[in-house]
């Protein structure tokens, strides 16, 4: 009896189902950065949006308030199935600037899969920075 080269049918399922494990394992990071990624480019572009109302200020050298609702709706709407919640008081001087108000402008960002990302918006120019993270009583770290 003569033996032919090749593989034998064992060894191509096991090679599958090896490929299919690591694949199994590697896409659920992969789609994690992806909306990593999607939430970076949301919040860069929410950002722009608070420097066009800071230059809207100045140019028309009148105070700018907005709050929850109005604030919610002055911002850039978020991608399909994303949703955005807004809270705080913007405060624009007639002269361009942001001012501190009683409540930080606080954005939160969820994607469609559940993960949430938050920032706040600081100092003069309304800069959105990761909120400060704060030791929670468990012994683990909560932010906000």
């Amino acid at each position: 009896m003569r033996l032919r080269p090749g593989y034998s049918l064992l060894e191509v399922l096991i090679a599958v189902a090896i490929i299919a494990l690591a694949a199994g394992m590697a896409v659920p990071g992969l789609l994690g950065g992806l909306e990593a990624r999607e939430a970076s480019g949301y919040f860069r572009t929410a950002e722009a949006r608070l420097r066009a109302l800071r230059m809207e200020a100045a140019l028309d050298a009148r105070a700018i308030q907005l709050e929850d609702a109005d604030l919610n709706a002055a911002l850039p709407p978020p991608g399909q199935g994303w949703s955005l919640a807004a809270t705080g008081q913007l405060a624009i001087s007639p002269a361009g600037r942001c001012l501190e108000g009683e409540v930080p402008v606080h954005l939160v960002l969820s994607a469609p899969g559940g993960r949430s990302w938050a920032r706040l918006a600081r100092g003069s120019e309304c800069v959105l920075e990761p909120p400060p993270v704060q030791e929670s009583g468990e012994g683990g770290v909560a932010v906000f």
